[in-house]
């Protein structure tokens, strides 16, 4: 019993992108799809080596890309110290817009984390950034 209609992690991904709303295929994801095609495959007429190397090529594709997006926001953080920024940080009371200079920045497991003033500040929610 083979997986109909899939032939390959471009497929997948862009039925995962419509799916969802533009997300992208992860890591998880894509491991997922291919551990469940391969197991599911026909013993008859197995996946043909190059559609099986095409698909880690895939794979090693979206590691690089992963990785480099992480580093991208590492430098971006790096990048707005000691500028101005506005944003929106999430408190006790709810969300509060935040004006200040940025003073420390953090990388953590959720991603890059900005010191504004008192209150910490995700990257991703950085509106506006201007000079000192």
């Amino acid at each position: 019993m083979g997986i109909a209609g899939v032939s390959g992690a471009s497929a997948a991904s862009s039925a995962a992108q419509s799916a969802g709303g533009g997300r992208h295929l992860g890591q998880t994801e894509f491991l997922s799809l291919l551990v469940t095609q391969l197991t599911n495959q026909d013993p008859m007429s197995p996946q043909e080596d190059k559609e099986f190397v095409a698909q880690m090529a895939q794979f090693s594709a979206l590691e690089a890309a992963n990785q480099t997006s992480a580093a991208l926001s590492r430098l971006q953080g790096a990048a707005l110290l000691g500028r101005t920024v506005q944003a929106v940080a999430d408190g006790d009371a709810g969300s509060m817009p935040v004006t200040g200079v940025v003073s420390a920045v953090a990388y953590r497991q959720d991603g890059v984390h900005l010191l504004v003033g008192e209150s910490d500040v995700m990257l991703s929610d950085v509106s506006e950034v201007s000079v000192g």
